[in-house]
């Protein structure tokens, strides 16, 4: 007997309410009870996949417990776990002392938020904020975050596995650390020795360091660091410095330091020195090398006197290390009018005791003000498909012998305001100075045309670049040209009649 419809229907309704209450019943069951804010799982070896340990209702419990699991390698091994995963179900905020958690613990130290020595540890923000809320008080070790040696530590703004995105993109999800002011250095994040770091889509954001290194973040001693996505944003590192003495305050983003940096697709903006000016407004690295690729760096080593902020000596320096910087954008930094008459720059090519070297391509520079873009001491530097136009800077600077290499680049409407050296290019040695191959060199001018290279093509200005002996040359050879024109045009005149007159006489011969 066939069913009537009404009893079809009626079953298939009744099959999808029970179907959707065990949905319902499963998805309440994953999901943690109300007023947990922090849960601790782990993912297994085998197949990535996340094991929930437990719920915590109190931020500083659920961080010691994970700290403890994440450095005990049997419990580890035992369970096929390759690392502890921390979640964040809400903004974790430090008490009205910027005290994180009691000392005691092995996940804090000096109220800092502490990842221990050889730790494995993922830490899931979910688009929340740890903020150690210390404002203009500084403290000894008032970092947001320590990381300590030999840990491997992945921190994830959002969760585990999004995409990757810039802190300027207003449709992903970033976590933020910030409101850490530290006496040490290192503002927001401390890396140690041999420490392996990565960040994903995290905002290191208005955190200081009181006149010492890294305002935003510092990176130690054989460390590895990377961050994709996110960046680095009005953090200031405030520079009680011995400027008599030629001693400045070093990052205002980030300090590095015998280490390997790596940036993917990161902001650096607004990173500012206070008081006295520093090197490396947004990066400084020393002894290190450091790739940045798809960057955009904007508006750093700016003189704001509303926020007590000063300009920068230079707002990336690389001392006896590499760096590799790669389609990434320099859009309004620096400040010259702090220093009238003095050669900052936008990229320090240094050295100390080493050498350095740095290879830029396929980058834009645009409306910085600084004096040079790039000033060198006897470094190598290659720079390609680059493009230098609209600044109210000069765009090289080279004090000593140097292997220098622009190739295919554009260079244009550079206007320094130097008083003593204001040229597009600067050469401050006898020999062999940069070389410009395929180059468009625009309205750029030089201090010495005879001390640089231009091969293949390349245009410029020659009349404004301090070389009398080349403009003297370049009228004697336009003279010269004329004079043999001349001197060609009125034999041809004189041989026409010529040939007319012997053209008549041979008719009246016939």
């Amino acid at each position: 007997r066939e069913l009537p419809m009404k009893k079809i229907f009626a079953i298939i309704m009744t099959i999808c309410l029970m179907a959707s209450a065990l949905c319902v019943t499963a998805f309440a069951a994953d999901e943690p009870a109300a007023g947990v804010v922090l849960t601790v799982g782990a993912l297994k070896e085998e197949d990535g996949s996340l094991v929930v340990i437990s719920d915590y209702d109190n931020f500083e419990d659920g961080w010691n417990f994970a700290m403890e699991k994440a450095i005990d390698y049997e419990y580890l091994e035992d369970r096929d776990y390759v690392r502890i995963v921390v979640d964040l179900l809400t903004d974790w905020n430090a008490n009205a002392e910027g005290e994180f958690g009691d000392s005691d613990g092995v996940g804090f130290r000096q109220s800092t938020i502490y990842v221990p020595d050889s730790a494995r540890v993922m830490l899931n923000m979910n688009g929340h904020t740890i903020d150690r809320g210390l404002g203009d008080n500084n403290e000894l070790d008032g970092e947001v975050i320590c990381i300590e040696e030999d840990s491997d530590v992945i921190i994830n703004g959002g969760k585990n596995g999004d995409e990757i995105a810039r802190a300027d993109d207003t449709g992903a999800t970033f976590g933020t650390i910030t409101g850490g002011n530290n006496d040490g250095g290192a503002g927001g994040i401390h890396i140690q020795d041999d420490a392996k770091v990565t960040l994903n889509n995290v905002k290191i954001m208005n955190n200081v360091a009181d006149g010492d290194y890294g305002a935003g973040i510092a990176v130690y001693d054989d460390a590895k660091f990377t961050m994709n996505g996110g960046g680095f944003i009005n953090n200031k590192n405030n520079s009680f410095t011995a400027t008599s003495f030629g001693i400045y305050a070093l990052g205002g983003g980030i300090y590095i330091e015998d280490s390997t940096a790596s940036f993917d697709n990161v902001l650096f903006e607004g990173n500012q020195f206070t008081y006295d000016s520093g090197s490396g407004a947004a990066l400084y690295a020393y002894d290190s090398s450091v790739t940045m690729n798809k960057c955009k760096v904007v508006g750093n080593g700016k003189k704001k006197e509303a926020d007590g902020t000063v300009g920068a000596r230079s707002i990336i320096t690389i001392e006896d290390g590499e760096m590799f910087i790669k389609e990434t954008d320099f859009i309004g930094n620096g400040d010259v009018a702090e220093f009238p008459g003095e050669e900052t720059c936008l990229i320090d090519v240094d050295t100390y005791i080493g050498s350095s070297q740095i290879s830029i391509d396929n980058c834009t520079f645009t409306q910085n003000n600084v004096g040079y873009i790039i000033d060198c001491v006897n470094q190598d530097i290659t720079v390609t498909r680059s493009r230098f136009t609209d600044n109210k800077s000069n765009v090289l600077h080279c004090s000593s012998d140097t292997k220098t290499i622009f190739t295919d680049c554009v260079l244009n409407n550079n206007i320094g305001t130097l008083s003593d050296s204001n040229y597009t290019i600067n050469v401050d040695f006898e020999g062999d100075g940069p070389t410009f191959v395929n180059c468009n060199m625009g309205n750029s001018t030089y201090n010495d045309r005879n001390r640089v290279q231009i091969k293949n093509g390349g245009t410029g200005s020659i009349f404004g670049e301090g070389s009398f002996p080349m403009i003297i040359a370049l009228l004697s050879l336009i003279a010269s040209g004329v004079a043999i024109f001349l001197v060609v045009y009125y034999n041809k005149k004189k041989a026409v009649p010529a040939i007319a007159n012997n053209a008549a006489e041979t008719t009246d011969e016939e």
